[in-house]
Parts: structure tokens; C-alpha cells; sequence
């Protein structure tokens, strides 16, 4: 081999070892998104007040298409984002979350899905929705093992098992179906978490996290 050969051959062998660098991946919007919860819940804290947030923040990357809890309505609470907002999230204002519902019902071969927001119509259903939210947060935090509803939000709840919903299929990753929004299902632990794309007007992420402990 002469000594020119062996150059050359030197010098591909030297680019095989080292590969070019590749650019980092930009995080998705969604992902940025789960980013900024993270921070905003302080889920480095295990005594953080919003710890509850941090199950879609840390867990939704990893979630899985588990069996459905069919035939049962599970309660959660929403966390409304706008891609373009620029500011930090703040949970003080009452439009950043809210009390929700997922209805799951098999109607023959399919399952179909409902997942509805509950707004109040006065200061008595904010009192109301408020405790329902406290609750519910202890039970996603694991300080409590069940949420007791308010009664007549409790019976409006179990009212929606059989509510007709939107078809869901099941995926890769995640059970999916479209409504107002391009939605996704994810059970995380034992808990689920949905997280909607709005698929007209304002590009927005509505996180909701669940769980199906509640009387």
C-alpha cells in the first residue's frame, strides 16, 4: 500500500470514529408546554401545593394505551395553555384550571369517549367546584385515598356514565379521538391524563389529569 493509500484510508477511518454532531432537537410545543408546568408545580418539591400537575408534566412521555376504565366516569381537573403566551404560568387565575369529567361507555364494538369542563354558574358553584378541585388534588397528590364530591356534584357526575361521546382508537401510545380538539389518553401510574390540541382558532394545549377515585 503506498503511503497516499494509507493517508486517505487514515483519514476515513478518523471520520467513521467521529460522527458529525447532531443538532439537538427542538422540544414540540406540547412538550415545551409540559416544561413549563414542570417549573410552575416545583416538581422537584415534594411539598409543593401543585405536585398534582407534575403527574402530566413528568409522566405523560412515558404513558401508556392501558386497558379503558369503561363503563365509569372519572374526575380531573383542566389546565388551559396557549402556545404563543410567553408569560409564567400562573395558577391564581381561576381561568387557568378547572373541574372535569371523562365518561368512557362501550356502545358494541367500540368505546367512546366524553370529556366535558364544568363551568360555574355562580358563587355558589364556585364554592362548590373549588372544594371539588381541593379534594381532587389531595387524591392526585396522594394525601387522600378518595375524593368526596359535594352532592349534587357527585350525582351530576355519575349522570354523565352514559353520555354519548366521540369514538376512541387505540394507539402507539396513547388512546385518541377528535372532537373540538385532536385528543389523547394516557394512563400515567394510576392516574390518566389527557392532554387536547385545538385543531381551529388559537394554537392551545388543555391538560386535564384524572383518576377515578371519588364518591
Amino acid at each position: 500500500m503506498s503511503h497516499a493509500s494509507r493517508a486517505l484510508l487514515a483519514v476515513a477511518l478518523a471520520a467513521a470514529a467521529s460522527p458529525a454532531t447532531a443538532k439537538p432537537r427542538l422540544p414540540t410545543a406540547t412538550e415545551a408546554i409540559l416544561g413549563d408546568l414542570h417549573t410552575a408545580a416545583r416538581c422537584a418539591d415534594r411539598r409543593s401545593p401543585r405536585r398534582h400537575w407534575c403527574i402530566a408534566a413528568d409522566g405523560w412521555a412515558t404513558g401508556t394505551p392501558a386497558d379503558l376504565p369503561v363503563g365509569k366516569v372519572l374526575i380531573g381537573v383542566t389546565f388551559t395553555r396557549e402556545v404563543a403566551t410567553a408569560t409564567p404560568i400562573d395558577f391564581a387565575g381561576e381561568d387557568a384550571y378547572r373541574f372535569a369529567t371523562l365518561s368512557l361507555r362501550r356502545v358494541g364494538d367500540t368505546v367512546e369517549a366524553k370529556l366535558a369542563g364544568i363551568d360555574p354558574g355562580d358563587d355558589d358553584d364556585k364554592r362548590m367546584l373549588k372544594d371539588a378541585t381541593t379534594k381532587l388534588a389531595a387524591v392526585l397528590q396522594g394525601r387522600s385515598k378518595v375524593a368526596r364530591l359535594p352532592r349534587a356534584l357527585a350525582e351530576f357526575t355519575k349522570s354523565g356514565a352514559d353520555r354519548p361521546g366521540h369514538v376512541i382508537t387505540k394507539g402507539a401510545r396513547g388512546w385518541t379521538w377528535t372532537a373540538g380538539s385532536a385528543t389523547e389518553l394516557r394512563k400515567v401510574g394510576k392516574y390518566w391524563v389527557v392532554i387536547e390540541t385545538s385543531i381551529s382558532g388559537r394554537d392551545t394545549r388543555f391538560i386535564t389529569v384524572l383518576t377515578d377515585k371519588w364518591k
